[in-house]
């Protein structure tokens, strides 16, 4: 990336018009290009641009089942396994057993699951221990 000022005329970029003494960066050697009519300032420009934002996994190792509701009819391996799946108000995903009462349900997976997604991968692995 270089970084001229336009010393002649206008300069037409992509997302506007550069006078005389208007400074903008172009991947290409304008002053190379268009002789006289750009000054160079320099020749690369590193940006540092901030690295998108990992979305971590839910990892809240407690779940209130009161405040949750039962979904364990979206997935089946549960149904066929003696399952229940619970979501709570954020999205949280939380498996018990169906054995439990509804006063004494807990968590089995290591986490709280984020996503369907990683719901049925949980159940998938889990059922495949088992075996």
């Amino acid at each position: 990336m270089y970084r001229f000022t336009v010393t002649e005329g206008v300069h037409h970029g992509k997302d506007r018009v550069y006078k005389k003494g208007d400074t903008f960066e172009s991947p290409y050697p304008m002053d190379e290009i268009f002789v006289g009519k750009f000054q160079r300032l320099s020749d690369v420009i590193y940006r540092e641009e901030p690295a998108p934002k990992p979305q971590r996994p839910d990892t809240r190792m407690t779940f209130v089942f009161a405040d949750a509701t039962e979904v364990t009819a979206k997935f089946p391996l549960a149904q066929e396994n003696n399952l229940r799946v619970f979501k709570d108000s954020t999205g949280g995903h939380a498996v018990a057993s169906a054995d439990v009462n509804d006063d004494e349900l807990m968590n089995i997976a290591p986490t709280v699951l984020g996503t369907k997604k990683r719901v049925d991968e949980w159940l998938a692995s889990y059922l495949q221990s088992d075996e």
